[in-house]
């Protein structure tokens, strides 16, 4: 720990002023000397302008006040539990679970409707988790936790056609300077799909520091998934080495009981899978592993209509006309309409947005048996926070939704460190400060990235729609007989568990072992919680 004039603090990972170009602080005591000194000189505003994948403790002795804080998106993870006896907190929620550690079953329902448990809940009860863009401050007893603040979108005001050109000349830089503070001198293992983010990322990586990067794609039998010729086209061109990286199903089911034993918490991100093997077959090969994470969030894109009416329009009506509504359209014999039912046909609006088909609520209270709320969820209460800025605003929002944190379990287990450029907050507050048309127009999305793009490739390489390590799930959930099914669904082990009752739980398994193959995200996600519950055990 570093002290300067009665200021104590820790930093652990890699911290920076967003405001400044200096690359990022990676050892300590320079990380620690760094955050107190910035705070004994400008005090809780110096917090609004640090930027990184760190966590952090501060101690202001004169004032007795102390900080717990972590970098704006909460990349790196920090729980804590404050309670009677004290305040104790640590990166890893392993080690702040007593042996009589009780399981929230709130927590539960929220990772059966999302796939995942945003902070500030965790899987356990009494444990909290900082939540991106706030920290924990207690002065004199008394604990709260405070946002960052809104400075970091800065506004730049009205841009005029003309400034184009300097509009792509600063966004160049932005990034170029978001690549040398998170990846450095380094070496880089990307993760190259044919999305135009992570291409985009892997060319200002070998501009920034040529030689110094390797592109991994993960390959997939099913032509409709594949990525891996276009990766290899767009390293090809800009001088990259390319590997391409093939599972099976077995490899994929060993990667489940990785993931199972090894993450903090119940991920259902299908995506961790093909992420654990890859960070497992790179991560002797380069210092640090990244990605096009982020390229979405940063840009966002024009609201789904149907997003935008069932918000606007339908949700405004009571539940019941909504629901008359649209089994009146089920009805109608022509199929072109009836198919616009499902824009009245929903009980929370708020689930129109969530990105997978997990267990609604009204199935929720079918499995559990009582009345069950998300008000208090994380994304229930970011729908909140933006809902009276408009569709557009609410949709750039929930953009935040799911959080990142498979990609930084998976690579945890193998002790890779995991860098995403496009999460710096010098870049966010340029592109959410410049006018929407340089984000998205007409149909077309990511327009200032998709034209640094081109600066870097032929149009004929132009980079196909991504799709986000699309496994095939079903396959793995009926590898072997089912056995994924068979051995965490089968009655005794969801007694061991004791989350949900066999007897609400099995109708739906048999439904699905009967070949209901649209209740495969509900299974996966009472797989991936039961085999994650009893691994602790």
């Amino acid at each position: 720990m570093y002290e300067s004039g009665g200021v104590y603090a820790l930093a652990m990972g890699e911290i920076y002023d967003h405001t400044q170009e200096a690359a990022a602080l990676q050892l300590d005591p320079e990380r620690s000397g760094f955050l107190a000194e910035g705070y004994r000189s400008e005090g809780a505003e110096f917090l609004q302008r640090l930027d990184g994948t760190f966590g952090a403790v501060l101690w202001d002795a004169h004032e007795d006040e102390f900080f717990l804080l972590c970098d704006p998106r909460a990349d790196a993870h920090l729980y804590y539990r404050l309670d009677a006896n004290g305040l104790v907190f640590s990166s890893f929620l392993g080690l702040l679970v007593e042996n009589a550690a009780e399981i929230d079953l709130q927590a539960v329902y929220e990772f059966l409707r999302f796939l995942y448990i945003a902070p500030p809940r965790t899987i356990y009860r009494g444990i909290s988790r900082l939540e991106p863009g706030h920290y924990l401050r207690i002065r004199r007893g008394d604990a709260r936790t405070e946002t960052l603040g809104s400075n970091r979108r800065e506004s730049h005001g009205a841009v005029s056609s003309g400034q184009a050109g300097e509009i792509l000349e600063k966004f160049d830089q932005l990034f170029r300077n978001a690549v040398r503070k998170r990846l450095g001198g380094r070496r880089v293992g990307v993760f190259l799909s044919s999305g135009v983010d992570s291409a985009t990322l892997t060319a200002v990586c070998q501009n920034v520091n040529p030689g110094a990067v390797e592109a991994f794609t993960v390959g997939f039998d099913n032509a409709a998934l594949d990525e891996a010729q276009t990766a290899k086209s767009l390293a090809r061109h800009i001088g990259v080495p390319h590997t391409e990286l093939r599972f099976e199903l077995k490899d994929y089911r060993r990667a489940f009981d990785l993931m199972s034993k090894g993450f903090d918490q119940p991920f259902g991100d299908p995506a961790g899978l093909p992420l654990i093997l890859a960070c497992e077959a790179v991560h002797e090969r380069v210092d640090v592993i990244s990605g096009g994470v982020g390229g979405d969030d940063l840009f966002s894109a024009p609201v789904p209509r149907h997003l935008w009416f069932s918000t606007t329009v339908s949700a405004r009506l009571p539940r019941f006309c909504r629901k008359r509504v649209a089994e009146a359209l089920k009805r109608l014999r022509f199929e072109e309409v009836a198919r616009y039912a499902s824009l009245f046909d929903f009980d929370d609006v708020e689930e129109l947005f969530v990105t997978w088909s997990g267990w609604s609520r009204r199935e929720l209270e079918e499995l559990a048996g009582k009345p069950i709320s998300l008000a208090e969820s994380g994304f229930y209460r970011a729908f909140r926070a933006q809902q009276m800025k408009g569709a557009q605003a609410l949709y750039d929002a929930l953009a935040f939704f799911p959080p990142d944190d498979c990609r930084f379990e998976a690579a945890a287990l193998v002790d890779a460190p995991v860098e995403l450029p496009y999460h710096d907050a010098s870049l966010n507050a340029y592109v959410r400060g410049l006018p929407t048309r340089y984000r998205f127009s007409d149909g077309a999305t990511k327009i200032l990235l998709r034209q640094l793009f081109s600066r870097y490739f032929p149009d004929r390489l132009l980079a196909d729609k991504k799709h986000y390590f699309n496994i095939p799930l079903q396959a793995l959930l009926a590898h072997s007989d089912y056995e994924l099914v068979h051995e965490f669904l089968g009655q005794n082990a969801v007694r061991r568990a004791g989350l949900v009752d066999v007897r609400d739980v099995q109708p739906w398994v048999d439904r699905f072992l009967a070949g209901d193959e649209k209740l495969r995200f509900k299974v996966w996600a009472l797989v991936v919680l039961h085999a994650w519950a009893l691994s602790k055990n």
